[in-house]
């Protein structure tokens, strides 16, 4: 590669960048991805030329957008850390192109693990340069990084004020989805915040509302497919509400539409956050064992180490859900362990649970009872209620093993009105089951119906799944 070659590459990019305002997302993937190996031997050739560089942090900013939909994460941050190493060097280089290198930096560090991942710098350098120069869109694409930031380090108040702030911030912008995006942040921080009622009236408005652009795609601006992404809220809250049947055919809708787009990033996103879960929860374990199966093949694809801890963690649910007890608490103690350490905590609570009540399973109950305690404190401290109900419960069942009926009940109790005042039916029904069994041991078959069968008779599907089979044969015995 000599200077006229990279000099091609440049123009050839510098159009990239033009075409990206006016031509449909797939097209200009298609026609800009054969020129990935060339792009690369440009790269290295100017950075490597005394007097080019200022050439390669153009060229790496046009290139951007190519890496960010062929999702290629660590490409792209080593591309640019090289960038912004060299622009002290490089001559005058644009506070334009400087906002645009550390917003992509941010979006790069995203799913790595240690200390490298903190991502606030980068965001919050990218926000202020886009304040300075009056930039709507890269001030939204800086308060959705610092929106992401938040979640993924559990800070969930924090990130429903970022989301109000990035919607305010759209009425300003010309592309009318943005407001939406906005509303679909607010759903998830809602979501977590355990705020259910609102988090499912903002995610259905999104999405009965929201068109993707055909041009300037989100994909680029927002990480990923809107739309796909919207589902992931959508389906974990219809699985709170007792709808497992509507949120595993909303997982699959999602799925799908990320194949649709060819989207990588999307895809791994969707059977991260929604699919695999819900089906775990839902106790449909051969679709589980196959939404793992995609899952881990996108994290090799894509070599993140936060995904793969993910995959081992869903596996040792797998295991455990399938009775093999021992061996998943071991695998998903290793998982959680590994979480701790990247210090990657978005559903680092949930996997506690699982840990928790695993353990309990195995009549381990000083491990369990740290688990149990440990995820509480999580909770009290980032505000993590979406599960409060179900750590509450998994308290209370340790309260039983230990002979402490008094103090179970307690904990049951709190955990069926947490679930009722959300609107989580199957977090409802987990606490029910597990009062009217504390009941029966108690020989008061009286109490527990009334416990149980109430909210048992709410479900209108799911009528197979693990938890409504348990609690119906449960109240079986209680007649």
């Amino acid at each position: 590669m000599g200077r006229r070659h990279a000099e091609q590459l440049l123009h050839l990019f510098d159009q990239a960048v033009l075409d990206w305002e006016s031509v449909p997302a797939t097209q200009w993937v298609a026609a800009y991805q054969v020129y990935l190996d060339d792009l690369r031997a440009a790269l290295d050739y100017a950075f490597a030329v005394k007097g080019e560089v200022a050439d390669a942090i153009r060229l790496t900013v046009a290139a951007i957008p190519l890496w960010f939909h062929l999702s290629l994460i660590d490409e792209c941050r080593a591309r640019v850390e090289e960038a912004l190493e060299r622009v002290p060097a490089a001559g005058q280089v644009s506070d334009e192109r400087v906002m645009q290198l550390h917003a992509a930096h941010g979006w790069s560090l995203m799913y790595t693990t240690g200390p490298a991942r903190e991502t606030g710098d980068a965001w919050n350098t990218a926000l202020q340069l886009a304040e300075r120069l009056g930039s709507t869109d890269y001030r939204l694409r800086a308060l959705w990084g610092l929106w992401a930031g938040s979640i993924n380090n559990g800070r969930f108040t924090e990130a429903l004020e970022l989301a109000r702030k990035f919607r305010q911030a759209a009425e300003t912008s010309p592309d009318r989805a943005d407001t939406l995006v906005g509303e679909r942040m607010m759903a998830q921080s809602q979501h977590f915040l355990g705020e259910q009622h609102e988090a499912l009236a903002s995610i259905e408005h999104m999405l009965r509302h929201y068109d993707p652009p055909q041009r300037r795609s989100h994909v680029v601006r927002f990480q990923f497919d809107q739309r796909v992404t919207a589902r992931i809220t959508l389906s974990r809250v219809l699985w709170l509400r007792g709808k497992p049947d509507q949120a595993l055919r909303n997982v699959e809708t999602g799925i799908q539409e990320a194949l649709s787009v060819s989207h990588s990033l999307s895809l791994g996103n969707v059977l991260a956050q929604a699919a695999c879960p819900v089906a775990l929860l839902a106790g449909k374990f051969d679709l589980a064992e196959r939404y793992i199966a995609m899952f881990m093949e996108e994290a090799a694809t894509n070599a993140l180490d936060v995904w793969r801890i993910y995959g081992r963690c869903f596996r040792g649910m797998l295991r455990i859900g399938r009775g093999d007890v021992a061996g998943g608490v071991l695998q998903l103690g290793e998982g959680v362990d590994e979480l701790r350490q990247a210090k990657f905590v978005q559903y680092l609570t949930a996997f506690l649970l699982a840990q928790a009540e695993a353990l309990a399973q195995a009549k381990q109950v000083e491990p369990a009872l740290l688990a149990i305690h440990e995820a509480l404190a999580r909770v009290e401290r980032t505000k993590e209620r979406w599960c409060l109900a179900e750590a509450l419960r998994i308290r209370g069942e340790l309260a039983r093993q230990i002979d402490s009926r008094v103090e179970a009940e307690s904990y049951f109790r709190q955990a069926l009105e947490r679930a009722h005042a959300q609107g989580a039916l199957s977090w409802e029904l987990r606490a029910a089951s597990s009062l009217a069994r504390l009941y029966q041991i108690q020989r008061r078959p009286a109490p527990g119906r009334a416990v149980l069968e109430p909210v048992l008779a709410t479900f209108t599907e799911g009528l197979d799944s693990g938890d409504v089979a348990t609690a119906a044969e449960l109240l079986r015995t209680l007649q």
